[in-house]
């Protein structure tokens, strides 16, 4: 049975969606958030990674999207992850 926050009704809202649209990236964050079941355990309880998967969703979709209108971006595509990667 599919959710009514399945991954693919969520993807073909962002297919349609405009540049810049926030309520299509909200709604895969939202759902990815809904359909995860992560574990707590000493590093990050379940709440925490659970808002984490639905911030993970939403910006590689804004970047698997942008990239499909043409646009390049660096991998990782989020340039915090790339700091300190020199020590």
């Amino acid at each position: 049975m599919v959710s009514d926050h399945s991954p693919r009704g969520a993807s073909s809202t962002v297919h349609d969606s405009r540049p810049g649209d926030d309520a299509a990236l909200e709604a895969v964050a939202a759902g990815a958030s809904a359909d995860a079941t992560p574990i707590s355990d000493l590093r990050a309880n379940e709440d925490y990674r659970r808002a984490m998967i639905g911030v993970i969703a939403k910006r590689a979709v804004s970047v698997a999207v942008r990239r499909a209108r043409g646009e390049e971006f660096p991998i990782p595509a989020t340039p915090v992850f790339m700091e300190g990667s020199a020590r």
